[in-house]
């Protein structure tokens, strides 16, 4: 298992993100984006 984390802003997805929008209360959404991804490989 791996986890792969990225600033999604910097892929220009601004949406409801508070590092480009003041004021969004509950609406706020992390910039931060956490994948986990599992492998399975067969032969």
């Amino acid at each position: 298992i791996a986890t792969i984390v990225f600033d999604r802003t910097k892929y220009d997805i601004k949406y409801n993100s508070g590092s480009y929008f003041d004021d969004l209360g509950n609406y706020l959404i992390l910039d931060d984006v956490k994948l986990n991804v599992f492998l399975l490989s067969e032969k």
